[in-house]
């Protein structure tokens, strides 16, 4: 529901420091529901001050338009982490997922415990502890951030009844609408480390999760916990905190930071610079790679705190887009050598990017720029015949020149418009064979006309075309559901 900006607060003698700048999106900028919510996450975590959680620094309304200005995080969240390993197909050392784990517990069990300034609890519920909201920074720290779904007292976006959250991190109370409380983000944050460990998620991502939850299917987790790569005494804390029955996991997330810590000091207690240097090893763009630019340019966007172009950088855990590349590869090579055969010319207006070999990851390049039509590498439209000749006494050595070369055209410069993207629950978004992004996504700028773009979910293996016309000056709004 938001476009995010890296920006710098300027002050007196050379003074600079770097923050994010979280805007909601102009087309939500009169819907009251999202912008309750917007200043619910605003006004929540500007009250938090612990090295586990992001900070807020302000909330403003500048000419209609609501925005945050937050810390800004430099590294990558687990979700990416788990992406690298999977590359490498090693898991995360356990001493450094059970690291990773205690410090995001640490900060949850503050969220929990906070109170208001009467001294009254606050009864806050993250709700959507997940890979791609707990951030490991370069230098080694673990931040908990978007509390854009947080349950907490006093909330004005609160919606009874409404499930929020994502379904393959859920508790079995929270899939079932039940009252939950801090054990709720327990549960989820072992799903997380469980992940961390294995390198599989814990529960089916979707729909068949909260059914089975709702319908009390999570009884026992036994099964689950028997992986050969979790060892007896991390399946011990773990089956804590994945006990289906509420009253059977950790009373706090701190009882359970203190387990993991104990279990990751078996050998020897780990500082932020060990964990830096295993983030550091992964592969990962380092800061002098990322998009220098000040302002977020249409495509681009802050994907948990880190400034990336989705375009350049790949996630390997989505498989279907590597085979989508592969094909693609292939059909553009066979396309070029039949051009060469047949001596012909083949003009390429965009170059589909390849995916290197896991053990070289892909170095990163610019982003390519937008397409203003959605044709790739066709060849030019066949020219009609021309009548034949008359037979001429004397051959000219010089080539006849088409008497349509000498008629000037002129056309008309083309205006753009926006496509604003309203996908359920959410999918890479391609264009012509390029990827855009990844929804929620800021609007993108196209000339204006008609163009088609390919949805694709890759955890539901679902994908859909759709087609809109982008107006001159105005914005489309392209709706899709891939359930």
């Amino acid at each position: 529901m938001a476009e995010v900006f890296l920006a710098a607060i300027d002050g007196p003698e050379g003074f600079s420091k770097r923050v994010v700048i979280k805007r909601l999106l102009p087309h939500l900028a009169t819907d009251s529901a999202y912008i309750d919510m917007f200043v619910d996450e605003a006004r929540l975590a500007s009250r938090f001050n612990h090295a586990n959680l992001v900070q807020v620094h302000e909330l403003s309304n500048t000419a209609n338009q609501y925005f945050i200005v937050m810390e800004y995080l430099r590294g990558l969240d687990l979700a990416h982490v788990i992406d690298h390993c999977e590359v490498a197909r090693k898991p995360v050392p356990e001493d450094v997922a059970l690291h990773l784990i205690a410090r995001a517990c640490e900060g949850l069990h503050y969220a929990h415990q906070l109170r208001n300034d009467a001294h009254e609890p606050l009864a806050i519920v993250h709700r959507d502890v997940s890979p791609t909201n707990l951030f490991v920074t370069w230098t080694g720290e673990l931040k908990v951030v978007d509390f854009g779904v947080a349950k907490y007292s006093g909330a004005i976006g609160e919606e009874e009844g409404v499930l929020k959250g994502k379904p393959g991190y859920m508790s079995p109370e929270q899939a079932r609408l039940e009252p939950i409380d801090g054990r709720s983000d327990l549960f989820s944050a072992g799903a997380v480390l469980y992940e961390l460990l294995t390198l599989e998620p814990f529960l089916a991502a979707g729909p068949h999760h909260v059914m089975l939850a709702a319908a009390g299917g999570l009884r026992d987790t036994r099964q689950r916990l028997s992986h050969p790569r979790i060892s007896d005494e991390v399946r011990a804390v773990l089956g804590r905190m994945l006990e289906p029955r509420i009253d059977k996991r950790y009373a706090t997330a701190l009882d359970a930071a203190r387990d993991l810590d104990r279990l990751s000091s078996r050998r020897e207690r780990l500082m932020s610079s060990d964990i830096a240097r295993f983030v550091g090893g992964l592969g990962a763009k380092k800061e002098g790679q990322r998009v220098p630019t000040a302002i977020v340019q249409p495509g681009q966007h802050l994907v948990r705190g880190a400034l990336t172009d989705p375009r350049v950088d790949p996630r390997a855990r989505q498989r279907p887009r590597r085979v989508f590349f592969t094909v693609a590869t292939v059909l553009l090579v066979a396309a070029i050598a039949a051009g060469l055969l047949l001596r012909r010319e083949v003009t390429l207006r965009e170059v589909v990017p390849v995916r290197q070999s896991a053990h070289q990851p892909e170095a990163p390049r610019a982003p390519a720029p937008i397409p203003e039509t959605v044709e790739v590498a066709r060849d030019p439209p066949p020219v009609p015949p021309r009548p034949a000749a008359r037979p001429s006494p004397r051959k000219s050595s010089r080539p006849e020149r088409r008497r349509a070369e000498s008629t000037p055209t002129t056309t008309r410069p083309l205006e753009k418009g926006h496509v604003a993207f309203d996908v359920r629950p959410w999918a890479d978004v391609y264009l012509g064979g390029q990827q855009l992004g990844t929804t929620p996504m800021a609007p993108i700028e196209l000339a204006e006309g008609s163009y088609t773009f390919t949805l694709v979910n890759p955890k539901s293996s679902t994908s859909k075309k759709v087609t809109v016309r982008v107006p001159a000056g105005g914005t489309v709004k392209l709706e899709a559901r891939l359930e």
